[in-house]
């Protein structure tokens, strides 16, 4: 992680990782699960299920949405939902210059733009906050469909359904919009580098990132812009899955544990719980 200094906010440059490689993927996707009381601990190297690999693999690689071309084609911003997209979106129609929609990046490409000169930039968000955000995500646009409805065994708005939806990923179970709960290091898969603001400072950030492009006169960034109606909480999802998570300390480092290269990657700490148990902390090597 680099610093390029500024009059707003030092902007960060992270250095990802490559990849979320196939053996790191099982080594992360089965503590999780045994975390959670799903697996013993004979074998954690390799995934003993196809569909939980399939998920697995998505889960860290998928690139979740499209990209937007700004400032007449010298910048691209890479959308990541449930990090203040639609927000994002709306702000940047203030923006100079042309801004036209690209679909998703595949490698190839990706690593292509990284060395053309284009100016490539994200949000990220801490990644326990962003997984419940995605799960109330999830759940609001697939409340009415029954048959999304058929393979749960608990209601809408409880603690127990929570548990439910992250124990049945685990098992390579898929739902409609599940995608918003993937992993935010599938960025590594198509660049080396990510400019970053964070949501946690998207006040500071927000001009920090338009220094870094050129703009003259940065725009503050409005919070009032296209806010998206998961974000008043409309079902109580993200309330009951904080309490879940305060409440239960093994489905805490489970997800500590699935979403360890985001904390990484991204700078973000450990909550206490997950610091404590070395089962989280010992997966993965901190880079220096």
């Amino acid at each position: 992680m680099e610093r390029e200094l500024g009059t707003a906010r030092p902007i960060e440059h992270y250095h990802i990782r490559s990849a979320v490689l196939e053996k790191d993927q099982a080594k992360l996707w089965n503590r999780a699960r045994q975390l959670l009381g799903l697996q013993d601990a004979s074998n954690v190297q390799s995934f003993g299920d196809e569909k939980q690999k399939f998920v697995a693999n998505q889960f860290y690689t998928q690139c979740t949405l499209m990209s937007r071309s700004l400032l007449d084609g010298n910048a691209l911003y890479i959308r990541i939902p449930k990090n203040g997209n639609d927000n994002i979106r709306c702000n940047l129609m203030n923006w100079p210059g042309e801004g036209s929609d690209l679909p998703c990046l595949n490698r190839t490409k990706g690593l292509q733009l990284s060395t053309s000169g284009v100016r490539i930039w994200t949000f990220v968000r801490h990644p326990i906050s962003r997984f419940v955000s995605g799960y109330t995500e999830v759940e609001f646009r697939n409340q009415d469909d029954p048959k999304v409805q058929a393979k749960f065994t608990h209601p809408i708005g409880t603690k127990e359904r929570f548990r439910e939806y992250v124990t049945s990923m685990l098992q390579g179970r898929k739902v409609p919009q599940i995608y918003h709960t993937f992993s935010q290091s599938w960025l590594g898969t198509r660049f080396p580098v990510i400019t970053a603001g964070k949501i946690e400072s998207m006040d500071k950030d927000w001009l920090a990132i338009q220094e870094w492009l050129g703009i003259a006169r940065p725009i503050p960034f409005d919070k009032e812009c296209n806010v998206h109606p998961t974000s008043a909480d409309p079902l109580g999802t993200t309330a009951i899955a904080k309490l879940a998570l305060e409440e239960d300390p093994s489905l805490m480092q489970a997800l500590c544990a699935l979403l360890l290269p985001d904390f990484l990657n991204f700078a973000y700490e450990l909550p206490e719980v997950c610091k404590l148990n070395k089962n989280v902390t010992g997966l993965w090597p901190v880079r220096p």
